[in-house]
């Protein structure tokens, strides 16, 4: 029984988010196979894409269960620990896994969706590719803002002074990369070609994301050593 428990323990403790990233994975690789054994030419390429990258979001989406898992089996181990550490914790590897996620995802799009957009060849998962990272910059910085779903539940452990101080310096070193990117990418739009200066805010705003993410990570890590 103990066994099963802790089998079962995976998918129950898993956040929202893995759950995501696992369904989404799954979905996208069952259809890319399903439909390009039918396919060819470059629609049979296009679901090969597909599959390719609904697996390494599901491989994503099994390494954060995995972690999910470790913190509440070591959070559990400890025996006092506490509730909000174990959140906190939860948080802070989220944190430090999705910003690399969302760069990973712009990287896939830069060298994939971009180049077919660019030449006027692109299909709808070129553009899918080129709102991932988006989306996923979003998602960070819901989370170090305290709009996620998680935090707003648990906001009695998540929220404190200390929280409210490393969300504040990780915003503000976020808006300044933000502000450089998007001045960047203005004059890149205005003095030399405007699809790259889309191209280019693009880059900002995932750069913006990450840095808010991994300095929260950093933030927290410093202070907890000073505790």
């Amino acid at each position: 029984m103990d066994r099963q428990r802790d089998r079962g323990g995976y998918w129950a403790e898993a956040s929202w988010w893995s759950r995501l990233l696992i369904g989404g994975g799954a979905i996208a690789t069952v259809a890319g196979f399903a439909f390009g054994l039918r396919a060819e030419g470059d629609v049979a390429t296009g679901f090969g894409v597909l599959a390719g990258a609904g697996m390494v979001i599901f491989a994503v989406g099994l390494v954060k269960l995995w972690i999910d898992h470790e913190g509440r089996a070591r959070a559990n181990d400890l025996g006092g620990a506490s509730k909000r550490e174990r959140l906190q914790a939860q948080r802070t590897r989220q944190l430090w896994v999705l910003p690399f996620l969302s760069i990973f995802l712009l990287s896939q799009a830069a060298w994939i969706g971009l180049p077919n957009i660019l030449s006027g060849a692109a299909e709808f998962r070129d553009y899918l590719s080129l709102l991932l990272p988006v989306l996923y910059a979003w998602v960070v910085t819901a989370m170090v803002m305290g709009w996620d779903g998680q935090t707003r539940q648990n906001r009695r452990w998540l929220e404190d002074e200390l929280t409210q101080v490393i969300r504040a310096r990780a915003l503000s070193a976020a808006f300044s990369v933000l502000m450089a990117g998007v001045t960047i990418a203005l004059g890149i739009g205005f003095f030399w070609n405007p699809d790259y200066g889309v191209i280019a805010s693009l880059f900002a705003i995932t750069a913006a994301s990450a840095t808010a993410g991994l300095r929260f990570v950093w933030l927290d890590r410093e202070f907890g050593k000073d505790g």
